[in-house]
């Protein structure tokens, strides 16, 4: 999934008259599942390579891409999820379910956020509020993804 990101946004980029993407998904209720945990468990460490290379490469292609990008967030967005969306320009989240969740949840599973995406979770709703959601790996409703800061709009439909 990642890879094919990274390479929508490279033809995206080699269009000259798109400006701009929607970043969504076909699923009724999940935006993306974040990762598979499974890849991360007695991995082949040359397959965990390859994988965790594509997976912050896709961050940089997206946070650092020219055209300008906005992601419809229709479902559950946790982890990599949450990851895609902040890499995204603008961030609208359906409100229609109100168990729609984003954020980084990796310590729920024993795991730490990388510095990097850390970093950008700081980045996108500020310090503090960053400590205090990714200490307990905390999930987020639309409303309280617009409360913090973490999306930039509500969506009922």
């Amino acid at each position: 999934m990642f890879q094919a990101l990274i390479n929508a946004v490279d033809t995206l980029e080699a269009t000259p008259d798109i400006d701009g993407a929607i970043v969504t998904t076909t699923s009724p209720s999940v935006f993306c599942a974040g990762l598979d945990l499974s890849e991360l468990h007695n991995p082949d460490e040359k397959r965990l390579r390859e994988f965790w290379s594509t997976f912050q490469n896709c961050f940089i292609r997206i946070y650092g891409s020219k055209v300008t990008t906005a992601a419809a967030i229709t479902g559950h967005a946790p982890a990599g999820g949450t990851l895609i969306a902040m890499c995204c320009d603008y961030r609208a989240m359906h409100s229609g379910d109100k168990r729609y969740t984003i954020g980084l949840n990796e310590t729920t599973f024993g795991l730490a956020a990388p510095g990097w995406l850390a970093g950008l979770m700081v980045s996108t709703i500020g310090q503090r509020k960053a400590e205090r959601a990714l200490l307990p790996g905390t999930l987020f409703s639309a409303n309280e993804a617009l409360e913090i800061g973490l999306i930039d709009d509500v969506a009922p439909t």
